[in-house]
């Protein structure tokens, strides 16, 4: 009897494995494909900067004020 609930869960939890491995397969193959970039020349003005850049003006801003306070 322990030995079929074992088996018998055993099979459940296959199958479901299954199951979702199918859908969540079939689920990628339906979505559309992602846009193209429409940035291909870096020099082009409709061509955004890198959101990275912000961070980086931050940082030396920060940067530049701890060390404007710490002279005082």
């Amino acid at each position: 009897m322990k030995n079929m609930k074992i088996k018998l869960r055993t099979a459940f939890v296959g199958v479901a494995l299954l199951v979702l491995t199918i859908g969540f397969n079939f689920n990628s193959i339906a979505q559309d494909p992602p846009p193209p970039d429409g940035c291909i020349d870096p020099l082009d003005p409709a061509c955004p900067i890198d959101g990275g850049l912000v961070f980086l003006i931050a940082a030396g801003v920060g940067i530049a004020a701890k060390n404007a306070r710490r002279k005082n």
